[in-house]
């Protein structure tokens, strides 16, 4: 998990969901519940496609965390191979796009 227990960790997730979902019109509920399900179950390329559906640069996010280009990390959620910190860390790249907008 990104943030193993810590508290001002966890605190500052919140607050990177809340400038997502403020910025992005996505329900902080549903960063929560997207976050839930991937340590959960893993990173799903269809939570994947929607945020990309959105016009959300998940994948650019995701290639700028990984050291890749966003068309390597789309086919790389194609096979399955992005895991949960891959996911944390793209959010949390797409978060500091909207840092400070809630």
């Amino acid at each position: 998990m990104a943030f193993k227990g810590d508290a001002h960790a966890a605190a500052n997730l919140v607050k990177r969901f809340d400038d997502l979902a403020a910025g992005t019109g996505v329900q902080i509920d549903d960063w929560a519940s997207m976050a839930a399900e991937v340590m959960n179950t893993g990173v799903s390329i269809k939570d994947l496609t929607k945020l990309s559906n959105r016009g959300l640069p998940i994948y650019q996010a995701l290639g700028e965390a990984m050291g890749v280009t966003a068309d390597e990390a789309e086919s790389m959620a194609k096979k399955g191979l992005i895991s949960t910190q891959d996911w944390f860390d793209g959010v949390m790249k797409l978060a500091d796009g909207y840092k400070g907008v809630s």
